[in-house]
């Protein structure tokens, strides 16, 4: 009975198209189509020769010389390139930062979703999870293995993506030394010895293959010019991208049923392989569907308001990196993308600037964040999104949003940035820092602005494309860089319990939970069913300016949510009722704060939250949360719980702002 209401629920959320899609797409794996569309085989199955058009090329030193003349061009020329840091980071500084990684890439420790270091050996063992030691040797063909057969894949995908090649272009560039290029090409020969084409993990999802051919490129052009870089390592490279691009192509249908950063992701590998690698039979092919692929999914996933399907913000800046590398690929070789695509591309960007805090480069927590940045080309922490803001206006309005700074570094290396100028005031002031608030209707995104405060309120009025969490009328709050009232985050996709569902849950947000349930019904893994849609309303003219939204979940439980700020103040009224036994409401406070409670009153540093609940509270205490801001990290924080029981209908916070 329960597997026919999640059949029901399914087609009423996805509908019967995208439930088909994914019917046929289980029969096509069974019946083993894409082994035939990717056989699995060695590499010497799939010899360069077979991806030429000139057969005159089928030798690495002809390969090569053709390389060094190619009529493609990338972001930066090899020769005597040297990118501008003194344009890109505060004067008299070095990006330091890179070269200390690179040292480290050397001796086999590699920064694990941009934060943590591990040893993972060099060259590493490709199909090892260094926290668990889960093996995935398998060779096997990816489409016959299971997506959470071996713990949490991402461990082990994380060295497989190459991202560590940006640090060691990085830091060959600014001092030339000849080991790091020596250590990329090593590593490109040790994956290619262990993973041959089309068999394992490391060949299972077309979004990991684009963020490594990426990634390969960057080496390559980086290290075009060293004496580590052979004749035969040229070619070589050349057939993995070219085994690399067909494997890519071969399922790219699935990456873009999942309407997320997938398919844009897949699109972007096409692209980078056929316009940098015209020398390729199917080049041609692969650029115009990857072109179109970027196209498309700019349209259908990029709402108006500049808000993004997945409904999260680190994969709205994946998206970003994404587009703004396609973008500027395209541009240097003469290739352009359509206005509209770069007119949505900019209102994203907008977006994301409306959520970050501009001190500190941090934005909330919202959504899925599985620890990716794509383009690590700063010395800034993973947190800070100032990097990617600043690149989209240098790239999609051709101005810089931001002050001058060490972010400027990955508008540079994309080839622009260094001579553009900082926008108006007028025009800034209006596209980033509005005076009280803005909505961003497509995607259910209130944001309130004063000089000191930003409040981010969460009422998606419809939901066009899935959820991922459920933080349905939550609250984010920063003031003057701390995030006072803030997001769990994820932690991890695939872990024991009660991890794989509390960081997604009602109970990791700042809203309340009726009954111990959630918001929606959890249908699998990454999916629920039973979406509500919510009313809203909102004045910013007010001289209280204010947003209002409610909604009746599944269980027939009702939460209207109020939302007032003024200057030193935020009043959030709630209003709930259908509920049973009891409902309980969260403030997932700052930790570096020290809180106390008194009464119904909380206080830390320069804040107060006074806590007003009909009928009185039936419990209130300050209980231990969990957040989790890097992937697969997580630590304890304070939560102010208020409990209250079915007699209750109202509850008012108030959070009072000391030195506002």
């Amino acid at each position: 009975m329960r597997e026919v209401k999640n059949i029901i629920s399914l087609i009423k959320t996805c509908g019967l198209k995208w439930l088909g899609y994914r019917l046929v797409y289980e029969g096509q794996r069974r019946v083993g189509l894409f082994e035939r569309r990717a056989p699995a085989t060695g590499w010497d199955d799939q010899p360069l020769g077979i991806f030429l058009v000139n057969q005159g090329l089928d030798s690495p030193e002809k390969y090569s010389r053709h390389r060094s003349v190619s009529d493609a061009h990338f972001f930066f020329k090899p020769e005597g390139f040297k990118p501008s840091f003194h344009s890109c980071v505060q004067k008299g500084a070095e990006p330091s930062d890179s070269i200390q990684r690179a040292e480290a890439i050397l001796t086999g420790y590699i920064r694990f979703f941009n934060h943590s270091y591990i040893n993972v050996g060099f060259p590493p063992d490709w199909h090892r999870n260094p926290i668990d030691n889960t093996v995935a040797r398998s060779q096997r063909h990816w489409s016959s293995l299971s997506d959470f057969g071996f713990g949490d894949i991402k461990l082990i995908w994380e060295p497989n993506r190459f991202s560590f090649v940006y640090d060691l272009v990085r830091a060959y560039q600014h001092n030339g030394d000849e080991r790091y290029a020596k250590a990329f090409w090593e590593l490109v020969e040790d994956w290619k010895e262990k993973n041959p084409p089309n068999q394992g993990v490391n060949w299972k999802c077309g979004q990991e293959i684009s963020f490594r051919l990426m990634a390969w490129v960057f080496g390559l052009y980086g290290f075009f010019e060293s004496s580590h870089t052979t004749d035969e390592r040229v070619y070589s490279l050349a057939q993995m991208v070219a085994v690399s691009a067909r494997r890519i192509k071969a399922n790219i249908k699935y990456a873009l049923s999942q309407q997320n950063n997938h398919g844009i992701s897949e699109g972007v590998g096409l692209f980078t392989a056929g316009i940098l690698f015209p020398e390729f039979r199917q080049a041609a092919d692969w650029l115009d569907l990857g072109k179109s692929v970027l196209e498309r999914s700019a349209r259908e996933l990029i709402y108006d308001d500049g808000s993004f399907s997945q409904h999260s913000v680190n994969y709205h800046r994946v998206m970003l990196h994404d587009y703004v590398w396609a973008i500027q690929l395209g541009r240097v070789n003469g290739i352009e993308f359509s206005k509209a695509l770069l007119e949505r591309l900019k209102k994203a960007g907008v977006w994301l600037s409306a959520m970050m805090d501009e001190k500190t480069g941090r934005v909330p927590n919202l959504g899925a964040n599985d620890g990716a940045l794509i383009l690590p080309l700063t010395d800034c922490d993973y947190l800070d999104y100032r990097p990617v803001v600043q690149a989209a206006g240098a790239i999609e309005d051709g101005k810089v949003w931001l002050p001058q700074g060490p972010w400027n570094e990955l508008a540079c290396w994309l080839g622009t940035g260094s001579e553009l100028t900082a926008e108006s005031p007028e025009l800034k002031a209006d596209k980033i820092k509005p005076k009280w608030g803005k909505i961003f209707r497509d995607g259910g995104y209130v944001v309130f602005t004063n000089q000191t405060t930003k409040l981010i309120f969460r009422c998606p009025e419809k939901f066009i494309h899935r959820p991922s969490q459920c933080d349905l009328l939550h609250l984010d709050v920063w003031h003057q860089g701390t995030n006072v009232f803030r997001d769990g985050g994820s932690y991890s996709y695939n872990c024991e319990q009660p991890w794989q569902y509390y960081f997604n849950s009602v109970k990791a947000h700042n809203t309340i939970q009726f009954d111990n349930h959630d918001q929606m019904p959890k249908l699998s893994r990454f999916l629920y069913g039973d979406w509500p849609g919510l009313k809203v309303q909102y004045d910013f003219e007010a001289n209280s300016p204010y947003v209002e939204a409610g909604f009746s979940d599944w269980k027939g439980c009702h939460h209207q949510r109020k939302v007032e700020m003024e200057d030193g103040l935020i009043r959030v009224t709630d209003l709930i009722s259908g509920f049973k036994d009891h409902a309980v409401l969260r403030w997932r406070l700052a930790p570096e704060i020290d809180w106390t409670l008194s009464g119904g009153c909380c206080r830390g540093g320069v804040y107060s939250i006074h806590i007003d609940a009909d009928n009185g509270p039936a419990g209130i205490k300050i209980a231990e949360g969990w957040e989790s801001l890097y992937y697969h990290e997580k630590m304890p924080i304070p939560v102010l719980e208020v409990n209250v029981s079915p007699a209750c209908r109202r509850m008012v916070t108030e959070l009072c702002i000391g030195n506002s």
